[in-house]
């Protein structure tokens, strides 16, 4: 008896959400504001000299971010599939670290310092995302994503160089980009309050991989010693936000 009448609860719930399904069916877009942590883990080699690795560190940094996003949607019954590209608006700091190194002897001794800095900037995505109509004004569903981002990095170094009666001291910047390419998966939810518009907030995680930067480093034979950092980024991203359905 128990079993019959769970069965018709959940078959009248079915019917409910099939019945007013399709109440986000059709091109829709959407702005928001939220926050990102991105993280990017640091690996430092050198070439020629040391083959290597001379450091691997791990660090995260929070930013203020904005998402614009355009896209289309169809109910099919309960469930709904939509496809959806997005553009993060801001750039995202993805941490920083400090690395040291001593080459030499005697009077060739070189003490090198580096301060790291990694940047996230143009980020993008599609995403597909299935989902299940709660009715026809709520919308829960996930979020399959191909991302990209242009990925960059900042150094500052010092060389310090001791000599007999004196310290010799030189300090560089340099800075490269490469492009980072991943995926992202998260969870989403949307809630129409009049007849085309509707509130949503979002969660995401992309993991856009490594790539790696060469850089040119001071100091005694540096033609032969260019450092070398790859870096693994991955950044957790929410946003609350409005939409209009067209």
């Amino acid at each position: 008896m128990n079993a019959t009448k769970i069965g018709s609860f959940l078959g009248l719930l079915l019917a409910s959400s099939i019945a007013t399904a399709g109440g986000f069916d059709g091109p829709f877009v959407q702005i928001g504001v939220g926050g990102a942590e991105s993280d990017t883990k640091f690996n430092q080699t050198r070439n020629e000299r040391h083959q290597n690795s001379l450091a691997t560190q791990s660090d995260s940094q929070n930013s203020t971010i904005g998402q614009i996003a355009a896209g289309y949607s169809q109910a099919f019954g309960g469930f709904n599939l939509a496809a959806s590209v997005f553009y993060m608006i801001g750039d995202q700091s993805a941490g920083s670290t400090n690395f040291a190194d001593q080459s030499g002897r005697g009077r060739d001794r070189e003490n090198n310092t580096w301060s790291v800095r990694a940047q996230n900037a143009d980020t993008f995505g599609v995403s597909i995302e299935p989902g299940w109509n709660l009715s026809e004004n709520a919308l829960i569903y996930a979020k399959l994503s191909y991302t990209e981002t242009r990925g960059s990095v900042e150094v500052d170094q010092i060389t310090t160089k001791e000599g007999r009666n004196h310290v010799h001291v030189t300090a560089s910047s340099n800075s490269g980009n490469a492009t980072y390419r991943g995926w992202g998966y998260g969870l989403g939810a949307k809630y129409k309050f009049a007849s085309n518009l509707y509130g949503v907030v979002e969660v995401m995680q992309s993991d856009f991989g490594d790539s790696s930067y060469e850089l040119p480093q001071q100091g005694k034979d540096h033609h032969k010693n260019a450092e070398k950092y790859e870096m693994d980024r991955t950044s957790l991203s929410a946003f609350v936000g409005i939409g209009y359905k067209f």
